[in-house]
């Protein structure tokens, strides 16, 4: 994380709005038995073995100062 992101008023009112999604986001992505109990929940049959490693994507959000997310669609 850069220190411009750390510095931004907007990022920490996003993150407090969205803390309990964001903790579960972070284990999810750090624990893989509770990656895929949440994918069991849609398709059952998944088992570890079936994942594979992924690589890592980024998509850019713009955001207000308010914490609000700018529609970039």
């Amino acid at each position: 994380m850069r220190i411009n992101t750390l510095t931004y008023p907007g990022f920490w009112k996003l993150a407090a709005q969205h803390a309990d999604q964001g903790t579960q986001e972070v284990l999810r992505s750090i624990l893989k038995p509770l990656f895929i109990k949440s994918l069991q929940r849609l398709i059952p049959e998944v088992i570890a073995k079936d994942l594979i490693p992924p690589h890592a994507g980024v998509r850019a959000q713009a955001l207000q100062s308010d914490g609000k997310l700018v529609d970039d669609f």
